[in-house]
């Protein structure tokens, strides 16, 4: 679980896209199969395809706050040695004084 953890910390397009795109086919599959077998899709396919969408969105948005922390970072340590960066440093966490 520490792995998984890492992955999906600093990569998580790595862990959540692969399995998303798992659902969203495994739904298409099953729906394909429903509606050639009954001539009816049934809900639990749309549930699968739907989760799986989801899935993707929320590992796209984790992915966008992992980028932005990358930039926070970067620009925290690009200010190192300056004034600013305590004035900077204070007002992410909180603390003006």
């Amino acid at each position: 679980t520490q792995v998984a953890r890492m992955v999906t910390y600093f990569e998580p397009l790595k862990v959540f896209l692969p399995v998303s795109i798992g659902l969203v086919a495994l739904g298409a599959v099953s729906s394909g199969v429903n509606v050639w077998r009954s001539g009816t899709m049934q809900e639990m396919d749309l549930v699968i395809g739907l989760a799986g969408f989801l899935l993707g969105a929320l590992g796209l948005i984790a992915d966008l706050f992992v980028q932005y922390q990358r930039k926070m970072e970067r620009l925290i340590h690009s200010m190192k040695g300056s004034d600013q960066t305590r004035v900077f440093e204070d007002d992410v966490h909180g603390d003006l004084r």
